[in-house]
């Protein structure tokens, strides 16, 4: 589905996944059966480097994106990132940069980790006082959807696409 949208996306097409671990998934999966080359040869395809010390890959990453758009505006060029990611934090994403942006899944925090299960369990302590647990972490997960979709609406050009399908890709 996402080299099908890729296909009639001119310039910039983001696509955010819900985690690292995903992300890397479905690339792998992709380089295996030659989905991603052919991805590839639609739009160049770019990755959101994972860890605390991949600011310099991020920044070359960001750069082979804006420089493909540049050079090729019909073709342009995709961006793999994740939710809650570097890629989602204040970076522009107007115009041709982002044309299209997918969104594959729904990115709820990692009901695993202290902190939620923390946060869930409190929230459900206070009663009345505060959302619910579960509630709670329904918000968290749509907080970041929304801030990934802004981008879809905050330059709406007549081309520009907002697409969810978090069951297909």
């Amino acid at each position: 589905m996402i080299h099908s949208i890729a296909k009639i996306t001119p310039a910039g097409m983001l696509v955010f996944f819900p985690s690292y671990a995903l992300l890397h998934k479905l690339t792998t999966r992709w380089r295996t059966s030659g989905a991603y080359a052919a991805m590839h040869d639609t739009k160049p395809v770019f990755a959101e480097p994972r860890g605390v010390h991949s600011g310099e890959a991020f920044e070359e990453s960001m750069q082979g994106y804006y420089a493909e758009i540049r050079s090729n505006p019909s073709k342009g060029a995709t961006f793999m990132a994740v939710f809650r990611g570097k890629a989602s934090e204040g970076l522009d994403f107007a115009d041709a940069r982002a044309r299209c942006v997918v969104l594959v899944g729904i990115p709820y925090p990692n009901v695993m980790d202290s902190k939620v299960q923390l946060k869930k369990e409190y929230n459900n302590e206070m009663g009345g006082a505060l959302l619910s647990g579960g509630a709670w972490y329904d918000q968290q997960a749509y907080r970041a959807l929304n801030q990934v979709c802004f981008w879809g609406v905050k330059s709406t050009p007549p081309n520009k696409k907002t697409t969810t399908h978090p069951n297909r890709l």
